[in-house]
């Protein structure tokens, strides 16, 4: 995996994700186009996808779903951000892209917002887990980030909802558009993700 850096003002400086893999590589949100990414990713394989994780954070994905020949995925709720987009799943059920990477609809801070989660999970292969702006790392209180609803555009009570569905998983990174990420030691996530889902369902997510 690789911090594509390159932000872009249309994204609101959101970061964006190289994964290269076997089935073909993705890129997790769009960086702004440029020549030296451009090429940098030419030679570690080219892309077979993009994700766009939600309407913000689509920046040049037209650029560089052109350059790569290569299709997009966006959510039905938030396709409207990305004219053209090749895959738009509806609904809030999970969608494999390849095998070991799943969409997984995370409504909430926008209407289409998902995560993309890679690995299986198992107890000796944690997952990466790109949030989007679904959550992210705040280092100084060293905890999930609990000024979420601040930055919620479209409905806070479906974000609360969205967070409890990842309770199941097992990250061991956490790499967000916006935010902070971290490394969770095992057992961490979980324990994290429950505090987090403690201060935010009883309607103060900026609780300590």
């Amino acid at each position: 995996m690789y911090y594509c850096g390159w932000s872009s003002r249309r994204s609101y400086g959101a970061s964006s994700y190289l994964v290269v893999r076997p089935q073909g590589n993705v890129l997790i949100d769009s960086p702004r186009y440029n020549h030296p990414l451009s090429q940098a990713i030419t030679a570690r394989g080219g892309l077979a996808a993009m994700v766009l994780s939600h309407r913000d954070d689509v920046a040049d994905h037209k650029r560089w779903a052109q350059v790569f020949d290569c299709p997009r995925w966006i959510h039905h709720a938030d396709r409207d951000a990305a004219p053209g987009a090749e895959h738009c799943p509806g609904g809030h059920d999970p969608v494999w892209l390849q095998k070991d990477l799943q969409l997984i609809p995370t409504p909430g801070h926008t209407a289409g917002s998902m995560v993309a989660v890679l690995g299986t999970g198992g107890q000796d292969a944690p997952q990466v887990l790109f949030s989007g702006d679904h959550l992210w790392w705040d280092p100084r209180d060293q905890r999930l980030g609990r000024d979420l609803q601040r930055y919620c555009w479209w409905s806070w009570p479906e974000q609360v909802r969205s967070l409890a569905k990842l309770q199941h998983l097992n990250v061991g990174w956490l790499l967000p558009g916006h935010g902070d990420r971290h490394c969770f030691a095992p057992g961490e996530w979980r324990r994290h993700l429950k505090a987090l889902l403690a201060a935010v369902e009883d309607g103060s997510p900026q609780a300590s």
